[in-house]
């Protein structure tokens, strides 16, 4: 097919230009677009619009010369068209200097035939296209070492080629700068002498065993090698290397290797604090300080510490045989806790710890604390690892704790009971002390005027004796307990019978029930014999215990008094149909200061029973208060060693 061109022709002459369309015509290889002009201008205005494959350019036009030409044609395009110049004879030197401004090629007017018009024409068509091919075959040549030095430099690993012979590096992407501080030329400066100086002493001889194994490789075959590089400011770098045969030698014996080296510090010191935190997670597991066990979410335990089997007291041949399960190890009520726990993990990897039982092989509970992490997130079978802490001695403690806080808080309500009662205790003291000095001094002034009968005067005289006994017998009470609480009372020991010491009291207090109409009823045992004691601190006991009965038993009513010997000891009690005791009241019936309501208003002190309690401890006997109520009368039994 032949080839259509586009020739513009520029000459001032018309007989020129017709006779080169002549010619062109005559072409057998081209076919010709052919666009004439007689003016530079008007020719530069013709090729903005036409795109043009040569230019016939006469070098004399009527308005530029053909090197001015040449230089506003430079202007409007590059590449140029192919350009044949046109000069007169003898003009060789102006074709010369043309040529050295872009003209491809000229003729001289007068001499040039078809023929040679053809072949020149030709000759610069196939020279500019020829240039051209050839520039974009250098621009695709550019590109493509610009796009492979873009892939080089973008590379997150140095990427190089290294010469086995040489032993030195021929290239290295811009990443050497980036992760060892030096620049590809410093590199290649130092030649074999750069992996001397930065490599590390103990890896170098790694190295060299690295490339002999290289040297053994297949094509595509890669080698993998890590090792550590001293950056330029001195710190040790680690790397991962990936190594492959670059070029050959003749004999087929590796010559150069590429390959890439990528930064692996971070992964290194992360596996190094991997390793510290496996080995001291080892060690807590085997030191056996709290029970561990690892197990997933479907109740499987995998593996435990010997601490976690002793506290269930199982085997670790049973751990093995898959006998272990967290869920069937957990009691009923403790399901619903570790389903929420199981929950928690699966959203943020660990739980916040939470007390629960686990059953031991004897079906026993053990209380326990229980935290756990996931072990890999990944996984979803939920593997994790269980640290359960032994909760036992703790709830002792916090149950002796609560024990102990409790008998505080009644210690502390018995002191602030016992510093109401003192209190209550002086203020009743300075009323019973007053009330019969109060007697005592009103019938004194009265006994002063000499005014009064003999039966009045034997009435005073018997009202402030009855006061005198009374304020004595409250000042006694008080002396007594004062050195109780010093330790100073002690008794005079001596061989006493009981069955008069009861007689005695009884007859003592016969005159006092005679006047409220009381029946003393006696039970006395005569054949109870002498017993080691203080006659007169019993018969104060005694004489108390009926003085109270007589005191709180209504008129018409009955005191009932036994003297028994038992098998181990001597039984006295006193009973009455009384007005009892509340049982609020009855456990501190022996206690000093404490009174009832009912019995502060019938006077005294409270002291009595409080004595008589000490007195028969002190004869190494017991007493005991009884009553079923108020209005259901008391009953005081008192318990003596037999000799």
């Amino acid at each position: 097919m032949v080839q259509l061109l586009t020739i513009l022709i520029i000459d001032d002459s018309s007989e020129d230009r017709e006779a080169y369309r002549r010619y062109l015509l005559q072409d057998q290889e081209y076919n010709y677009n052919i666009l004439e002009s007689a003016s530079g201008e008007k020719a530069l205005e013709i090729y903005r619009q036409f795109p043009t494959d040569c230019i016939l350019l006469d070098f004399l036009l009527p308005d530029m010369d053909g090197l001015e030409f040449l230089a506003e044609l430079l202007k409007l395009a590059k590449p140029t068209p192919a350009v044949v110049m046109l000069t007169g004879y003898g003009n060789e030197a102006i074709a010369v200097q043309a040529m050295k401004s872009g003209v491809h090629d000229y003729l001289v007017k007068g001499q040039t035939t078809a023929g040679r018009l053809h072949s020149t024409i030709h000759s610069a068509v196939a020279q500019v296209k020829l240039r051209q091919e050839l520039q974009q075959s250098e621009a695709r040549l550019r590109e493509s070492q610009q796009f492979i030095e873009r892939i080089a430099e973008t590379t997150p690993g140095i990427l190089y080629v290294y010469d086995l012979l040489e032993q030195r590096n021929l290239y290295l992407n811009g990443q050497v700068n980036r992760l060892l501080g030096y620049t590809s030329q410093q590199v290649q400066d130092l030649g074999e002498e750069f992996l001397v100086q930065t490599m590390y002493p103990d890896d170098l001889p790694l190295f060299f065993l690295h490339l002999q194994k290289v040297a053994t490789i297949q094509d595509n075959e890669i080698l993998e090698f890590e090792y550590r590089m001293r950056h330029a400011n001195g710190q040790w770098c680690w790397f991962y290397s990936r190594d492959t045969v670059f070029t050959r030698n003749a004999d087929g014996s590796p010559r150069q290797i590429v390959g890439t080296a990528y930064d692996i510090t971070t992964r290194k010191h992360h596996e190094v604090a991997l390793q510290k935190s496996e080995t001291k997670f080892r060690r807590i597991v085997e030191s056996n300080v709290i029970g561990i066990y690892f197990a997933d979410f479907s109740g499987l335990i995998y593996e435990a510490n010997d601490a976690f089997l002793e506290l269930l007291n199982y085997s670790r041949v049973e751990l093995i045989a898959g006998n272990l399960r967290w869920d069937t190890l957990t009691p009923l009520e403790y399901h619903s806790l570790d389903q929420q726990k199981v929950e928690e993990l699966k959203i943020s990897g660990v739980c916040t710890p939470f007390e629960k039982e686990y059953f031991r092989k004897d079906g026993q509970r053990v209380s326990v604390l229980v935290g756990i992490a996931r072990i890999d997130d990944t996984d979803h079978r939920g593997y994790s690892a269980c640290f359960v802490l032994d909760l036992t001695e703790r709830k002792l403690v916090e149950a002796e704790r609560q024990r102990l806080l409790q008998l505080e808080q009644a210690a502390r309500a018995e002191a602030e009971a016992a510093n109401r009662a003192k209190d209550e205790f002086v203020a009743m003291v300075s009323h019973d002390l007053r009330s019969p000095l109060n007697a005592i001094l009103g019938w004194t002034q009265l006994l002063r005027t000499r005014n009064m009968s003999p039966e009045n005067i034997n009435h005073a005289l018997e009202t402030i004796e009855r006061n005198a006994q009374s304020q004595a017998k409250l000042l006694e009470d008080l002396l007594n307990m004062s050195r109780i609480l010093r330790g100073k009372l002690q008794l005079e020991l001596r061989q006493v019978y009981l069955v008069a010491i009861v007689s005695q009291s009884i007859q003592a207090a016969y005159p006092s029930a005679q006047a409220k109409n009381i029946h003393i009823e006696s039970v006395i045992d005569q054949s109870i014999s002498t017993i080691t004691g203080d006659g007169d601190r019993l018969l104060q006991v005694f004489g108390n215990l009926l003085s109270n009965a007589i005191k709180f038993t209504p008129n018409g009513g009955r005191i009932d008094v036994k003297l028994l010997r038992q098998e181990s000891h001597i039984e006295i009690v006193v009973s009455d149909t009384g007005i009892g005791i509340s049982p609020e009241f009855l456990p501190y019936i022996f206690e000093r200061y404490r009174q009832d309501d009912r019995i502060s208003k019938q006077g005294g002190l409270g002291l009595g029973l409080a004595i008589a309690r000490y007195l028969i401890e002190l004869h190494g006997g017991t007493i005991q208060a009884i009553s079923l109520g108020e209005g259901q009368g008391s009953t005081f039994s008192i318990k003596l060693p037999l000799p």
